[in-house]
Order: structure tokens, then sequence, then C-alpha cells
């Protein structure tokens, strides 16, 4: 049986929920906070039409907006449909030359 993945909640309510995120957010943020003034940048997610298989890829993302600032990477699995294995391997930080 194929689980779709959910659309990001943020009213409070608690239904199916699958997904998977890389998230840029504040350092002030709440580990599972999904508020606007926290995420400063979605890089990626699954969406409700997505495979539920998927290939490795590379994701690129431009930090330059939060340059001379700190902020957190999160890496986040919520799954109450089972089982959903995610991962990410390689991450790097290079400057992109101007």
């Amino acid at each position: 049986m194929r689980v779709a993945f959910s659309a990001l909640q943020t009213d409070g309510t608690i239904g199916d929920n699958q997904q998977y995120r890389i998230d840029l957010v504040a350092t002030s943020a709440p580990l599972t906070s999904l508020a606007k003034d926290h995420l400063l940048a979605n890089i990626f997610h699954g969406a409700p039409d997505d495979p539920s298989r998927l290939e490795p890829k590379t994701v690129t993302f431009d930090l330059s907006p939060w340059q001379g600032q700190t902020a957190r990477l999160r890496l986040t699995v919520a799954d109450n449909q089972g089982p959903l294995r995610a991962g990410v391997d390689n991450i790097r930080f290079d400057r992109i030359e101007q």
C-alpha cells in the first residue's frame, strides 16, 4: 500500500502525517517549530504527489541571504502512517565565487 506524503500542517490539527523536510531555521526556534518567523527557508520537502520512492539526487540551495548569521539546518521526518525511511549524506557548504 502506498502512503502519500502529507502537506505541511500549521493549524495544530493532527491527521495523517508523513513528511520529510530539510529546513533552514532560526537558532532561536524551538526544535519542532514550523512558525513562519522561525522557518527561514525550506530546502526540500516531499509533496503529496511525489512518488513513494526517490532515487538519490543532488539538492543545492543558496544560503547567501543569511551570510554572517547563524542558522540551523534541520532534517525532519514526521510519520504516523509508517514506515518512512529517509537519509542524507555528503552535506557540504561551499563558497560560491562571484
